[in-house]
């Protein structure tokens, strides 16, 4: 069960990191192409800084789910542990 809990996780996390790299890649892309639109409008500066905005996203989003992943399996842990320590017929699974 917690195997297929941890690697639905996995595979939601990936397809949004996928989507929002996509996302940036295509801004980087798009700027590059019309570097001498930008460099004649002065643009560096503010394209480097959205840039870099448009990466902080999936950053905190694969923090959360980091974050949520390890709370959630140290609490599996922890009950199967107690479970384990308490004996063969007061355990919470039996």
């Amino acid at each position: 069960m917690t195997g297929y809990l941890r690697f639905s996780q996995l595979n939601k996390l990936n397809a949004q990191l996928k989507q929002a790299y996509e996302k940036s890649a295509n801004m980087a892309c798009e700027q590059v192409a019309a570097i001498r639109t930008v460099a004649s409008l002065n643009r560096e500066i503010a394209l480097h800084t959205e840039f870099c905005e448009s990466l902080q996203e999936p950053v905190r989003r694969a923090m959360y789910s980091t974050l949520k992943s390890t709370l959630v399996f140290t609490l599996i842990w922890v009950v199967l542990t107690i479970d384990v320590r308490s004996g063969p017929k007061s355990g919470i699974f039996h």
